[in-house]
């Protein structure tokens, strides 16, 4: 969508001449950082057009984070109070206007980790004869873990792929 399109032009436009290809590429995350003789970078981000207290991640999204706990970033757009009109006709927005936006959490798949434990152990030692969880689950990461700016985390990833 329109949040996610203008946030990876931002990165793209930050990341110029640093050799670091940017993919829209959807499964566990929105998208994936590369560069030769690095491991692969994952972003996901959350648009919120309504003032919600948590962004929801999907259990692939979680399992991703966790896996990939040094090289998984989310970043939170704080839509609430921008004009729905401007992003149904893809109006442009800089980053100078978007900045104040955007909030990120850079150690989410360090924060989950006991948590995604957790979870596993639920699915994996439960059996035929037990009363068991099952199907799909929402995990809620609450406004307070989003700490850093977008410039924080270009600089994250400037670092990481030097």
């Amino acid at each position: 969508g329109y949040v996610e399109r203008n946030i990876q032009k931002f990165i793209v436009d930050s990341l110029q001449g640093a050799g670091i290809t940017v993919d829209n590429v959807q499964g566990g995350q929105d998208l994936i950082l590369k560069k030769d003789g690095h491991k692969d970078y994952f972003i996901e981000i959350k648009s919120r057009w309504e003032n919600k207290a948590s962004a929801i991640m999907s259990p692939l999204q979680f399992k991703n984070a966790v896996a990939n706990p040094d090289r998984y970033s989310v970043i939170s757009a704080q839509m609430w109070n921008f004009d729905k009109k401007r992003a149904k006709n893809d109006s442009p927005i800089t980053l100078d206007e978007m900045d104040p936006l955007l909030k990120t959490c850079s150690n989410i798949g360090h924060l989950e980790e006991d948590l995604e434990k957790r979870v596993s152990n639920v699915f994996d030692n439960s059996t035929e004869e037990d009363i068991r969880i099952q199907g799909a689950y929402e995990v809620l990461v609450p406004q307070k873990y989003f700490n850093n700016s977008f410039p924080d985390l270009i600089a994250l990833l400037k670092d990481y792929f030097k």
